[in-house]
């Protein structure tokens, strides 16, 4: 029997996340599944963010593949983009500066990415914290298998992006979007036929704070997003997944499905 073994990009985005970066970068260390690169990028941080990615990057220099420490801040529309660039990977996660992967959590995906050549897509349930660490809820409304987006966009897309885990291709985040990137990207990865994973296991923990983007979700952009969303989708697959986008948006931010981190914050 074959021992795979490849080689996952664990993207960290980083901008004023000294509070809880030690936290989240040891969490990443810890992993069971060894075969890794950490991708970091700090996007001109103002509290201390820089001086602790330089400690770790000295003291793990051959695990830190790829750093970046921003003299100017680019945005979450440029700052992504950029840092999946850097991947070099079969598979990749982004994974903020302020989020915790559980220990198992890249072996798990890693696994089941593995077992079969369509596999191109898994996400797992997280526990969401606040900014100590305390819990504040799960979401359990979402999980399925399947194959291709329309059905992935039907079942509910996970709203935790920090649980992705996904093929490297030449796809890239969008440009145009804020909140809804790793919802578009993960749509255009997974692609008419590619199958995927929305697994019950908790793998993670899901940070909501004042500073975070989940925090305080401006509606009008958040609309703008789908629309865009929607339209890219549209344009390239039938007009059905313009419908399902929209449904998508109002039963996650406009119903008593939204994201429980909605119906908890603090």
């Amino acid at each position: 029997m074959t021992i795979k073994n490849p080689l996952v990009s664990v993207c960290i985005p980083v901008y004023n996340h000294r509070k809880f970066l030690v936290q989240s970068i040891e969490s990443v260390i810890s992993q069971s599944y060894k075969n890794i690169e950490i991708v970091i990028s700090d996007d001109h941080s103002t509290d201390g963010s820089q001086e602790i990615i330089k400690h770790y990057i000295k003291k793990y220099p051959k695990l830190f593949k790829k750093a970046r420490l921003g003299n100017t801040n680019l945005g979450v529309k440029k700052h992504l983009p950029l840092i999946k660039s850097f991947c070099s990977g079969k598979y990749v996660c982004v994974f903020s500066g302020d989020d915790l992967m559980f220990p198992n959590k890249i072996q798990t995906q890693v696994e089941w990415l593995e077992s079969n050549d369509k596999n191109i897509f898994h996400a797992h349930y997280v526990d969401y914290i606040n900014s100590e660490g305390d819990f504040i809820c799960q979401d359990k409304n979402i999980s399925s298998t399947g194959k291709g987006n329309l059905r992935f966009i039907r079942s509910g897309i996970p709203a935790a992006a920090c649980s992705f885990m996904y093929i490297n291709n030449d796809l890239n985040f969008s440009r145009l979007m804020v909140y809804t990137q790793d919802f578009d990207l993960a749509i255009r990865v997974i692609g008419k036929s590619g199958n995927y994973k929305i697994s019950k296991k908790i793998l993670g923990s899901y940070r909501v704070h004042n500073e975070s983007l989940s925090s305080d979700v401006n509606i009008r952009i958040l609309l703008i997003d789908y629309l865009l969303l929607s339209y890219n989708f549209l344009r390239k697959i039938e007009l059905i997944s313009f419908i399902n986008l929209i449904y998508l948006a109002i039963t996650k931010f406009f119903s008593n499905k939204k994201p429980c981190y909605f119906l908890h914050r603090r």
